[in-house]
């Protein structure tokens, strides 16, 4: 369950996180159809990280959207209308816009729950 390190040595210290005027851009790469919604690693993705995130739900009519905004706000425990989908609304590459949220507690919430 708990991985102590979740960034590849050749990746330490990067986030899959941007700090925005709005709030927090958090990347996303999204695998739909999964046996259980969980979170993977951190990986990269063209000039930033994303984290993966494997939801239950399939991929159509934004049902694996609304599992990935539903999963990450009963795992971290944030509202969900703090999370707004901003871009990939049909991509498994997704940014979400976390609003309200201090950056420290999505840096907790990245070391514990990945």
């Amino acid at each position: 369950m708990f991985q102590a390190n979740l960034f590849p040595e050749n990746h330490q210290g990067k986030q899959p996180y941007r700090v925005h005027s709005k709030g927090i851009h958090l990347f996303l790469k999204v695998t739909p159809k999964a046996a259980k919604s969980r979170l993977g690693e951190i990986v990269p993705v063209g000039d930033h990280d994303a984290l993966k995130v494997y939801v239950q739900a399939v991929a159509e009519k934004g049902q694996a959207n609304q599992e990935v905004i539903r999963f990450l706000s009963r795992l971290w425990r944030i509202p969900q209308q703090n999370f707004h989908l901003v871009a990939g609304q049909t991509s498994r590459y997704k940014t979400l816009l976390l609003q309200d949220i201090p950056e420290e507690y999505l840096k907790k919430c990245l070391e514990l729950f990945s």
